[in-house]
């Protein structure tokens, strides 16, 4: 029994897992980098979140033809599918989702990098060391820092381990880590 299932999952295999595979034509273009342009970029995101040409026209102050030509030729430049079109709904594909979030996180962290770099430039940078002395929950503390530093873009936190005599005497003034 046991080599007749084998024999059952390989022949399923060559005959008719296999040969689809193999003659499958995935075209991966490759990336301009100069044709990306943020405008294509932003129109995407919007009508992504809104799933409204019109409404994603109003908030980029832009027609609605506009927006609409920026996503097709976004998708035309690099052979995706971001949107099904039905009437005058649009819903995001598989790839159009992926995109999305990739694109989502990706923008938020230029967002970031340009806070930041307006900081450091108008000299707003500040230190925030942090005493640890071992009793309270270090992956937590960690958290609330990460927490802090993403609200707060002009402070750099250290948090170092000392006994919690050395951080006593710090917090006195006695001795600076």
């Amino acid at each position: 029994m046991f080599k007749v299932n084998n024999l059952w999952l390989y022949l399923v295999f060559t005959i008719f897992i296999l040969p689809a595979y193999r003659y499958r034509e995935v075209t991966i273009r490759a990336i301009n980098y100069d044709e990306i342009n943020d405008s294509k970029i932003i129109a995407f995101l919007s009508v992504a979140k809104t799933l409204n040409m019109s409404v994603s026209a109003d908030e980029l102050s832009i027609t609605q033809p506009a927006v609409s030509k920026r996503i097709s030729k976004l998708e035309k430049n690099y052979g995706l599918i971001l949107f099904q079109r039905k009437g005058n709904g649009l819903k995001l594909t598989p790839a159009g989702r992926v995109f999305y979030e990739e694109l989502s996180g990706s923008f938020n962290n230029i967002e970031t990098a340009f806070s930041k770099a307006y900081t450091v430039q108008n000299g707003i940078v500040q230190n925030l060391t942090i005493g640890y002395d071992g009793f309270f929950d270090l992956p937590l503390l960690y958290e609330l820092a990460e927490q802090f530093r993403q609200t707060h873009h002009g402070v750099d936190i250290d948090i170092r381990y000392s006994s919690n005599e050395a951080v006593t005497n710090c917090l006195k003034g006695k001795l600076i880590f």
